[in-house]
């Protein structure tokens, strides 16, 4: 800031005697300025309040001083009361200017005052100004938050800081999160007391879960004490886009056609659950029965591959379906103690057992679902992942969606091996220490090769979903079901044998830009 009332070439000085040959005025003499103090150091003042210091000048030549209002150059309160100016000023005389500082908030001031006069020797005199505001100051750091475009469905979160960057407590009035979609939401950390010390500072996480394709935009605002900005803002804004497009293709299959192979561990540990299962032989018949089911049914053990009972395969047709079910699955507790359920069911739909001839030769069929259940009170011990068994088994089937491995398992997370191979097919698992009988409807219904359900691959974004039948648009006559990730054909609306059902989507996303 500069502030100048009257400039050097204003003055008027007029000095008496006559001039001689040589120019020179005779009896002239010269005018000297002196300022004390040259330094005027406030040191700390609180914001709102003053500190007033003095300086002197005095006239100590031998001719009239003319001098200029002290101009004010820098940053920072101050301010000079020039009303005791005087100009020009005699020899010997002086007057005494009040300097005054008042801070308005925080702040590290300096500042320089410059006299100017006609002074020969020293026609300009500055006196350094120094001074600290003492007061809070208010920080929001970043003060724009930015979310790097994400794709809709990804979580991503970012942290505020609530800083106190000035020299005296920061009182904290209110904090007030403003967004425009509920997208986004706020955490505050640490219970604030209110006050933030100087140097000290409170974070806030905010939150964005992206829904959709749109701008979002959301306001921290911090109200407190802080002199000079008594209400700050952050703003936060981002964006997101649909991950990479997804299409599934079907073929519609038989109708209501289901194989379903039991894998029943027939170690020495199984003596208190197994009769269990072949107990429930006829309410599993009566389900699968109730829901129109032609139905291929098996039992293997989880120490060898091949079909287990008098009658391996069991079908509608079977002369007592029920009976034939509950000798199957009456495998014994004399087996291995090691329980390999995924790799036994694997060796049961393989060669050479299903080669013409072969123990377990015409369970698997075209087009039909395929429905694995593991019956055990322990975790699978095969060789391999549980990923690499559910892959080899998918790769037998014309659509890998047709494959829906169930358990009655040990509840989570002991068995990892089962769940993970049960959740790559969006399966179900019920406790095997529980009352797993109440979830044989269940069960059942996922046992269950439905023509109207169709897995998707990925979980959907819902509302960009399409569905065409046989090259046909069809926006109407289905439903998606989150639970089991699936489009559900009314009875009306079910596709024709053979025809192909195609499902378009965006799914949820996983990742930012």
């Amino acid at each position: 800031m500069r502030t100048r009332f009257l400039g050097i070439a204003a003055l008027v000085v007029v000095l008496c005697g006559c001039p001689t040959d040589d120019g020179e005025w005779a009896g002239a003499g010269t005018p000297v300025i002196h300022v004390q103090p040259l330094s005027l150091v406030f040191g700390d003042v609180e914001a709102g309040s003053s500190s007033e210091k003095t300086l002197t000048v005095w006239s100590t030549g031998t001719a009239s001083l003319h001098w200029d209002i002290p101009l004010l150059d820098g940053e920072g309160a101050f301010g000079v009361d020039a009303t005791g100016h005087h100009s020009p000023l005699d020899p010997e005389a002086s007057v005494i200017l009040p300097v005054v500082y008042a801070p308005a908030g925080h702040e590290a001031a300096s500042a320089t005052l410059r006299f100017y006069s006609d002074d020969p020797a020293d026609p300009e005199v500055t006196v350094a100004l120094t001074g600290r505001g003492i007061a809070p100051f208010v920080q929001l750091d970043p003060a724009t938050t930015e979310f790097a475009d994400c794709e809709v469905g990804v979580n991503s979160e970012q942290t505020i800081a609530i800083r106190n960057v000035g020299s005296a407590d920061l009182v904290v009035d209110e904090q007030v999160f403003t967004p425009t979609s509920e997208e986004y939401s706020i955490e505050f950390h640490a219970e604030l007391d209110g006050v933030i010390p100087p140097g000290e500072q409170e974070t806030a996480t905010v939150y964005y879960d992206t829904a959709d394709a749109l701008d979002d935009v959301a306001y921290l605002t911090v109200q407190s004490n802080d002199p000079l900005q008594p209400e700050v803002v952050a703003t936060v804004s981002g964006t997101a886009h649909y991950a990479d497009a997804v299409t599934d293709t079907f073929v519609q299959g038989i109708p209501h056609a289901s194989d379903i192979l039991f894998v029943v561990d027939n170690s020495c540990s199984m003596g208190w659950a197994q009769g269990d299962l072949s107990d429930q032989a006829e309410e599993i018949i009566g389900l699968l029965d109730d829901r129109g089911l032609d139905y291929h049914l098996a039992a293997v053990t989880t120490d060898a591959p091949e079909f287990q009972g008098a009658v391996p395969l069991i079908t509608p047709a079977t002369l007592d379906p029920v009976a034939a079910l509950q000798d199957a699955l009456s495998v014994g507790t004399n087996g291995a103690p090691s329980e390999r359920g995924l790799v036994n069911a694997l060796g049961a739909l393989t060669p050479p057992l299903t080669d013409p001839g072969g123990a377990n030769e015409g369970f698997l069929r075209d087009d039909a679902g395929l429905r694995i259940l593991f019956f055990s009170d322990a975790d699978d011990e095969s060789p391999q992942a549980a990923g690499h068994y559910v892959q080899q088994i998918q790769a037998l089937l014309d659509d890998p969606d047709d494959l829906t491995l169930l358990g009655i398992i040990p509840p989570s997370p002991t068995a990892p091996q089962y769940e993970t191979a049960i959740a790559m097919t969006h399966g179900y698992a019920a406790d095997i220490e529980g009352d797993w009988q109440d979830d044989l409807p269940q069960l059942a219904d996922l046992m269950t090769h439905d023509a109207d359900t169709f897995v998707l691959s990925e979980q959907p974004l819902p509302e960009t979903l399409e569905v065409t039948v046989a090259g046909e648009a069809t926006p109407a006559g289905w439903i998606y079901e989150p639970v089991r990730n699936a489009i559900v054909f009314e009875p009306a609306f079910l596709p024709g044998e053979g025809e192909a059902i195609v499902v378009g989507y965006y799914p949820w996303g996983d990742s930012c830009l």
